[in-house]
């Protein structure tokens, strides 16, 4: 399948499988809060259809333009919200988008018309934002997995964790965040 066509397929299957069922409120709360159990669901249940449209979760150059399961950080405030990411993993993770799941709904920033309430509250929180996806781009230079804050961390071992144990779904071979 091409490139464009597996982008629309994953695309499809968020809009029409996960993103009805997440309710926001409570996630951006499990994000924020020592109870993290329901973002870890949430960004499982991304990472696993990313996964079985793309069938890895361990890209290399051979991807253009993929949209991928991520945490989002506020630099300035530690604020967590669990998201999407549009990265070109053809040239070392180009960053084209950022789609964050907060109280307000999915917010793409990056493109497009955004409203004055979702504006202020990106400003609020993620003015400047760092972000960690689920799937393994080897390129991504965006991503520094030497100074992962620990509660990004916590989040991101627990999603890797639950994912790995029972059926493998791949061979994979990252390294530790921490």
């Amino acid at each position: 399948m091409k490139e464009k066509e597996l982008l629309q397929l994953h695309m499809n299957k968020l809009n029409s499988e996960i993103l009805p069922r997440v309710d926001f409120i409570r996630l951006d709360r499990s994000c924020n809060s020592q109870d993290t159990g329901y973002a870890v669901d949430v960004l499982k249940k991304l990472h696993e259809a990313f996964v079985e449209v793309y069938g890895t979760d361990d890209l290399g150059s051979n991807h253009g333009l993929v949209c991928l399961p991520a945490l989002m950080r506020g630099k300035s405030t530690g604020r967590l919200s669990v998201g999407l990411v549009m990265l070109n993993a053809r040239a070392s993770g180009d960053h084209y988008n950022t789609y964050f799941f907060t109280p307000l709904g999915v917010i793409a920033d990056g493109f497009g018309e955004i409203t004055p309430k979702a504006n202020a509250y990106l400003k609020q929180h993620f003015m400047a934002y760092e972000y960690m996806c689920t799937v393994n781009i080897k390129r991504d230079h965006h991503v520094d997995f030497d100074r992962v804050p620990r509660p990004v961390a916590d989040i991101l071992d627990r999603v890797h964790s639950e994912l790995n144990s029972g059926v493998e779904l791949n061979q994979r071979n990252q390294q530790p965040l921490l």
